[in-house]
């Protein structure tokens, strides 16, 4: 009689965690039946779940509708349909976890610390007790201390999630950089999560596959590459097409190609003659792994795609960031996840750097 193998649950809310997650199990879970779960939340997350079922990494894969419920109101009255909204999706998903927790199990992998996940831990922990609970890094945001205290907008809804209790079941916390980490981990270990390496086949195909990157049509070919940010979006009065100007003036403008941010709600740079990307559902990472980018410079205000190179792939690209070069910072570089960057600037002075005026910048190209 064969031996039942084990088998582990990935669970995913961003296609960074997809990433993040696949690395992971190719790397410790290579003789288990693997399971993923795709969210709702991920912008076309229902195409990506499908395009997972074709990759061989994977038993089964399961979509889960649970968009996100954002705080619309400081208001008594919108404080109250934030949390009716969360209880909603545990109730929407409530018999997925059921059905999920009947599979019992050997370990469960994610990364968001929320409503959901604490539904589906309590109901995995239920089914199978042993089961064995790890967290996975998404980015800088990980290490810093709002990961482990949250910033849940309704106290009702910081006790329901009650995410320091959650922190004391975990096992096991995968970080690349773990002497970055600003919390404790209650009584877990830490395990030192290797950078992804290219030569990794099974983890291309399997990004590569669920991304569909056969549809990319960007070619990264320019020796500087500028990272917009969400700025003019979030309503943040920033600089960044001058900035840009004033580079293409020194280095003209067919040296420079313009990554720009999916969420703007024009590209400002094709208008003013600058290469710019045509796919941005594709991640930056996936189209890492994929190009090379040898003696690139990228350049930003302060775009957290930047670190993503070096940090979690390995590659050694020089990166400069022109936050010290603006009069008034944006305002979410006022916060944990900043001095979180700020502090890698300083901790990788050899590939990152941060002029302190443009003039300086231009004098180093």
């Amino acid at each position: 009689m064969c031996k039942k193998k084990n088998s582990i649950l990935l669970i995913c809310n961003t296609p960074f965690q997809i990433m993040m997650a696949c690395h992971i199990a190719t790397l410790y879970y290579k003789d288990y039946d693997v399971d993923i779960t795709i969210s709702e939340g991920i912008r076309g997350g229902e195409t990506l779940a499908q395009n997972a079922q074709n990759v061989t990494l994977f038993r089964r894969v399961f979509f889960i509708k649970n968009k996100k419920t954002f705080l619309s109101s400081p208001s008594i009255l919108g404080k109250c349909k934030y949390v009716c909204g969360r209880i909603r999706e545990v109730w929407n998903n409530w018999t997925i976890a059921k059905n999920l927790a009947k599979n019992k199990y050997d370990a469960c992998l994610f990364s968001n610390i929320s409503i959901l996940t604490k539904l589906f831990t309590s109901i995995l922990k239920k089914h199978n007790p042993n089961v064995h609970l790890a967290i996975f890094e998404e980015g800088l945001v990980t290490y810093t201390r709002l990961y482990s205290s949250g910033d849940a907008p309704t106290s009702l809804y910081r006790r329901f999630i009650d995410r320091m209790g959650l922190l004391t079941k975990i096992d096991t916390l995968y970080l690349c950089h773990p002497y970055l980490l600003e919390w404790d981990l209650p009584n877990g270990t830490i395990v030192h999560l290797q950078p992804i390496n290219k030569n990794n086949t099974e983890l291309i195909v399997a990004l590569n596959t669920i991304f569909d990157y056969n549809q990319c049509e960007d070619v990264y070919d320019k020796r500087i590459v500028f990272f917009e940010e969400s700025h003019v979006f979030e309503g943040f009065d920033v600089p960044d097409v001058d900035i840009v100007n004033q580079i293409a003036n020194v280095v003209g403008k067919e040296e420079i190609m313009i990554k720009i941010h999916p969420r703007n709600p024009e590209n400002r740079f094709s208008k003013l003659g600058f290469k710019t990307n045509k796919n941005t559902s594709i991640p930056w990472e996936v189209i890492l792994l994929n190009q090379s980018f040898d003696n690139k410079i990228f350049v930003t205000i302060s775009s957290g795609a930047v670190v993503s190179p070096y940090l979690y792939l390995g590659i050694p690209c020089v990166t400069y960031s022109l936050l010290n070069c603006l009069s008034k910072r944006p305002g979410f570089m006022q916060s944990d996840l900043g001095d979180m960057m700020q502090r890698v600037y300083k901790e990788y002075k050899n590939i990152f750097k941060a002029p302190k005026t443009i003039d300086q910048f231009i004098a180093q190209l």
